[in-house]
């Protein structure tokens, strides 16, 4: 595999926590950079230079006590054959940071076990930036999950995660831990017993709030994100998906998946739950549930807030269960068949205001505790929504969302909503870039092929093209083909290069 197959940005830096990577403006020698580094063709005998490399297991154990606090891991280019388990253990003022070498394409790839290829023991980690993959063929038997944390303080960050079972296992064993910035698809697998594998698979004690931000999932063989659990020993507390967009998850099953992109709930408690800023799409004609926030009509569940979404696609955009209290504004909800459907037949605490549906208002495609109705009906029957609004039409202009990325400067996420099926559409990202940044545009459904846009930027709006690209195709296939989104939907990710 080459090396320099993907470009990152050289510079990066942190917003808004303790503890910072180097800031924008301060590099390092072009080649050598401060740090240990490990190379496939690294050897336990080496001192961790750039000349005399570690293997993987070698530095994600620690090297003998010789990668402490504060320390960076790089990761050279190529294929590593899992499976791998991490030790490194920082501090919360000092991580350890185990990132892919700017300009080079780092692959974790566990071919020939069960094990889960990553599996991360140790604490106060941040894995940045590295591909983490399973070249199985086999797509009717149990394949390896790809990312497990099952302990407390850890980041992962813009890594990309695919054809793994579940791409990120976010266990209770992982308190105070986030998921930021990665881009998750194509996992999943069929056998004797049905369909398994979800993008992101979480759960939480609730003493620490975990955090889901601003990754980009889709394509899985079953939900995009599944916060859930059937066990009374296991609980669903203090989440926050955040800016994250889900697309497509579940269709490599069927070209009408039961599963959906969000998921919330199970069969206990759960509870402080926030969803915001978010985004999800189903392309046209795929029946499936966009946004599940409760699961069970039997079990009341706690706190949720569902706020400043934009829900598009599948034949029923947003479903409501049984909750304490519930905040649901600000949403933009648009689906083909039922809209909404609101199970809660108890019309107590729930907050619903400033939602915008984009569906004929005359249909009879609002529900509450089983009944349909058309909006209006909907409102009386439930109180709620009285600042709602729904329109028949679809919006005129396409719809654009730019999510700078938190830990590198100069790269974002870039959500087009193209609904006039233009050619080209122009994005704002002077809150990203310079003038005079180097950047390039890649289409998350190709990340390691041509960038789609590419230059020196001047200032202003890029014009982005929606032509669009193939759906990566699931290693070892899959009975759903993975549906094409352009023209009328894609995501970028814009990175600057040196």
């Amino acid at each position: 595999m080459s090396r320099r197959l993907l470009r990152q940005p050289f510079v990066t830096v942190v917003l808004g926590f303790a503890a910072c990577a180097e800031p924008r403006g301060i590099t390092e020698p072009p080649i050598l950079r401060v740090g240990y580094y490990v190379d496939p063709a690294g050897s336990s005998n080496g001192d961790g230079t750039w000349q005399r490399p570690w293997d993987m297991g070698t530095a994600l154990a620690g090297a003998a006590g010789q990668i402490r606090p504060g320390d960076t891991v790089w990761l050279r280019g190529g294929r590593y054959r899992g499976p791998f388990t991490s030790k490194l253990s920082g501090t919360p003022t000092a991580p350890i940071f185990v990132r892919q070498y700017p300009g080079e394409r780092a692959t974790l790839d566990n071919s020939s076990t069960t094990q889960v290829t990553l599996h991360i023991t140790g604490q106060w980690g941040w894995y940045w930036g590295f591909e983490v993959m399973n070249s199985i063929s086999d797509r009717n038997t149990a394949r390896p999950n790809g990312v497990y944390p099952s302990a407390p303080n850890n980041k992962l960050i813009n890594l990309v995660v695919h054809d793994n079972s579940i791409g990120v296992s976010f266990s209770t064993e992982s308190p105070n831990s986030e998921i930021y910035g990665c881009v998750i698809y194509n996992n999943g697998f069929n056998d004797i017993d049905g369909t398994h594998g979800h993008g992101i698979y979480a759960k939480n004690d609730g003493q620490y709030q975990k955090l889901v931000r601003d990754n980009v999932v889709f394509n899985q063989f079953r939900n995009g994100i599944q916060v859930f659990t059937d066990s009374g020993t296991e609980q669903l507390k203090n989440f926050l998906l955040e800016g994250n967009v889900w697309f497509n998850n579940g269709t490599l099953t069927s070209a009408s998946p039961s599963d959906g992109n969000i998921l919330v709930g199970g069969w206990v408690v759960a509870d402080q739950i926030t969803v915001r800023h978010d985004m999800t799409y189903f392309s046209p004609g795929i029946a499936a549930h966009n946004v599940r926030i409760g699961y069970s009509n039997t079990l009341q569940n706690g706190t949720a807030a569902v706020q400043d979404n934009y829900f598009v696609g599948g034949n029923l955009g947003l479903v409501v269960g049984y909750w304490d209290a519930a905040t649901i504004t600000g949403n933009v909800v648009f689906g083909t068949d039922k809209i909404l459907a609101v199970n809660n037949p108890t019309l107590s605490a729930q907050v619903w205001s400033d939602n915008s549906y984009l569906r004929d208002p005359a249909a009879t495609a609002w529900s509450y505790a089983g009944t349909g109705y058309t909006f209006a009906g909907w409102q009386q029957a439930t109180g709620y929504g009285a600042s709602d609004q729904a329109l028949a039409s679809a919006p005129t202009q396409p719809q654009v969302f730019v999510r700078p990325n938190l830990y590198e400067a100069g790269r974002a996420n870039i959500i087009v909503y193209n609904w006039t099926r233009q050619s080209t559409v122009a994005v704002d990202v002077s809150g990203v870039l310079r003038p005079g940044d180097h950047y390039e545009v890649h289409n998350v459904q190709d990340m390691y092929g041509p960038a789609v846009l590419s230059g020196t930027y001047t200032g202003g709006s890029l014009q982005v093209p929606m032509t669009g690209v193939r759906p990566p195709a699931p290693i070892g296939g899959s009975p759903g083909a993975p549906p094409r989104t352009s023209p009328d939907f894609d995501v970028f990710v814009l990175y600057t290069t040196t």
